[in-house]
């Protein structure tokens, strides 16, 4: 069998780096991109302030003309991301498209015809010649290497992992900067002192199963250098635009408790449908009608693209929770998932069979909860009725919410 040659090409602080281009004085302030009062993004002069990703701007402490305030543009972002795909496809048939900014391609039919390396010094300057943006180019003979080796490159280099030479900079990374690895195997993976990926690779793959279940082996098989999957030829031209359910009360909803259980139900049915079209959603909208038939439409970036009900629901609330003033009660809602993209493959997720069946049990739960106040029940015109649910079925609720992971 041929060797495999994979690059994984991924622009260097893709969302700074997208306004940085558009506007070169930008380079040389401060500033943060934001999106519904909270930063999604923040450049190197702005660190140096003490602002954050996930900060809310009226938290911010500073002087206004200190630190520029950037709205987020995705319909700009998207258009350099198919831009950018465009430029990767001229390379090889075989690109993946791996998030913002991140896409993987196949180059072993055409590398021993030319120097991986050449090819992908060609693939930056064409990047910087056409969009002004800076990449790093990680190659190796697999996906996971090759990723690793672009995250570990200086901004607009490239780095190469090779069959002989991956063991150190691999084994030395700790565990949290494993690609796809989710914060709920971090823990895990530390109740039990595994803190590096060289931890993982001492360990054999049955005592892994055992910390981690399914993903113990791949996190065994990773760390050990080891990755099967193949890159993927992706449509980035989606004919899916957007995905959405809406809910429409007898009476009304007059309480963010009721707008919790709703964004829910919602999102369960979105998520299947991303999961049926094998699309992940970048972005969230919801849309309100209050009681005096005005609409309120509000939108917001995904920390990162999902198909998962659990992140859909906690989003959608946090950006409800935060924009709606409730100075009208609301007789509708619908939740949009948008900026559609298709899915990444991430085998610690995709495999994890034991954490989707408990969370779908899980959300079922919550889910019937939420069924059996709605279904069916009209409000009384005030709307101010208190209904009795179990104490037990509550209580899962409010941690389901509580919940930080995306």
């Amino acid at each position: 069998m041929m060797n495999r040659v994979i690059l994984h090409c991924k622009v260097d602080n893709f969302y700074i780096s997208v306004h940085e281009a558009q506007n070169n004085s930008l380079s040389t302030t401060a500033f943060y991109i934001f999106n519904n009062n909270t930063i999604i993004d923040v450049n190197n002069n702005a660190r140096s302030y003490g602002i954050s990703k996930g900060d809310d701007i009226y938290n911010i402490k500073i002087n206004d003309t200190a630190v520029n305030a950037i709205p987020a543009d995705y319909d700009k972002y998207l258009d350099i991301d198919k831009t950018l795909y465009n430029i990767y496809s001229r390379y090889s048939m075989l690109c993946e498209y791996a998030g913002p900014g991140k896409c993987f391609i196949d180059i072993s039919a055409t590398a021993f015809r030319m120097y991986p390396v050449n090819i992908a010094q060609m693939i930056i300057s064409e990047v910087k010649n056409t969009l002004g943006l800076s990449i790093s180019i990680g190659i190796s003979f697999n996906k996971l290497l090759a990723e690793i080796a672009s995250d570990i490159a200086m901004p607009g280099s490239t780095r190469i992992l090779a069959s002989g030479t991956f063991r150190e900079p691999l084994w030395d990374l700790p565990v949290y900067k494993i690609p796809g690895i989710t914060r709920h195997l971090i823990k895990k993976l530390n109740r039990h002192s595994i803190y590096t990926v060289k931890d993982i690779a001492l360990l054999n793959q049955d005592k892994m199963r055992l910390i981690c279940g399914k993903p113990g082996i791949i996190l065994w098989e990773y760390a050990c250098g080891i990755d099967v999957r193949e890159v993927v030829h992706s449509n980035v031209d989606c004919d899916i635009r957007s995905i959405g359910e809406g809910f429409t009360q007898k009476g009304i909803i007059d309480c963010n408790d009721d707008i919790r259980l709703i964004l829910l139900i919602l999102s369960q049915k979105i998520s299947k449908q991303l999961l049926s079209n094998d699309v992940k959603a970048c972005g969230i909208q919801i849309i309100v009608r209050d009681e005096q038939l005005r609409n309120h439409e509000l939108s917001s970036l995904l920390c990162q693209p999902t198909q998962s009900p659990l992140s859909l629901a906690r989003q959608g609330y946090k950006l409800f929770k935060d924009n709606y003033n409730w100075q009208s009660d609301i007789i509708s809602i619908a939740l949009k998932a948008t900026k559609i993209v298709h899915s990444p493959q991430n085998p610690l997720t995709d495999i994890n069979n034991t954490q989707k069946n408990s969370t779908a049990i899980y959300s079922d739960s919550v889910s019937s909860l939420a069924h059996s106040i709605y279904g069916g029940v009209t409000y009384s015109t005030t709307g101010r009725d208190k209904r009795q649910t179990d104490s037990e079925d509550l209580r899962k609720f409010t941690e389901f919410f509580s919940d930080k992971s995306c």
